[in-house]
């Protein structure tokens, strides 16, 4: 009989993942423990993989990356510059509000300069398996219980990724149809279950929903697609997604549309554009 990573090589990727997930805490016995997490390590590699071939791909079909966000910050930034300051209070705000128009002007510089894999606020790895296993005790100690193996898998291989910014055509800008993806790194979720009330599951927010992505910067907004801990299946619900669906389904789904899976709701998507940026990624 094959085993779960047998079928998984062999191109039945959802139907093993349906499988182990229907097993629930079941999951974590042996001998089906260390199949189901050689199955979450190459998913989680394919990911990587994938966003290493998307993200150049995206860079060099004119994305950009984070731009939008500093662009936004200059145009606030600017509008507040232009009114008239008086008094010293005013005047002493005036020159903050110059000093971090500098730096925001620098950071477009750098940004536009910079290979988009090495920008740690597009894709950064994880530091080391020695790293990502203490932030994880840490977690699951706070949490009194484990995490998916999903989750785990992908900070042990991926970390954290971030196609936030606009195209004309994947993502129009202040428009939140695409859903760029978006996984915070794994500090932020030890952060979000420190601020958990204890003895209580924890909701964790891993990724800024649809809306908030598209929001213009400087204007309050809330709303994010979760994960409830502890959790012992190997995979999660993603929730408030409006799919309702799994952790590494919505993965499956991003790549399936190079990134920004919330085209598959609408009913002209670019599926010309996505078709080229999608060829030959690796299904997960």
């Amino acid at each position: 009989m094959a085993t779960f990573l047998e079928r998984y090589l062999n191109g039945q990727s959802a139907e093993v993942w349906s499988d182990l997930v229907a097993l629930g805490d079941q999951v974590r016995k042996e001998p089906v423990l260390s199949e189901a997490q050689a199955v979450a390590n190459e998913t989680m590699r394919r990911a990587r993989h994938n966003l290493e071939v998307l993200i150049p791909r995206l860079a060099n079909a004119g994305y950009r990356f984070g731009i939008p966000m500093i662009e936004g910050q200059l145009e606030w930034l600017n509008d507040k510059l232009a009114r008239p300051a008086e008094s010293a209070g005013e005047k002493l705000r005036r020159e903050m509000k110059l000093e971090e128009k500098a730096k925001w002007e620098a950071e477009l510089k750098r940004i536009g300069t910079m290979p988009p894999l090495k920008n740690p606020q597009i894709f950064y790895p994880p530091d080391s398996d020695k790293t990502v296993a203490s932030e994880f005790k840490n977690i699951e100690g706070r949490a009194k219980g484990p995490v998916p193996l999903s989750i785990r898998a992908w900070h042990q291989h991926v970390g954290y990724v971030s196609l936030e910014g606009a195209h004309d055509v994947l993502n129009p800008r202040g428009n939140p149809i695409a859903d760029p993806l978006v996984i915070k790194p794994i500090d932020k979720l030890y952060t979000a279950i420190c601020y958990a009330l204890p003895d209580k599951p924890a909701k964790l927010g891993i990724s800024p929903n649809d809306a908030r992505k598209a929001k213009p910067p400087r204007l309050p907004s809330i709303g994010e697609y979760s994960i409830t801990l502890p959790n012992a299946s190997a995979d999660c619900p993603f929730e408030d997604e409006w799919r309702g669906t799994t952790f590494v389904n919505y993965l499956r789904k991003a790549f399936e549309w190079a990134g920004f899976p919330g085209w598959e709701r609408d009913p002209n998507p670019p599926r010309e554009l996505i078709a080229k940026l999608t060829d030959g990624l690796l299904p997960l």
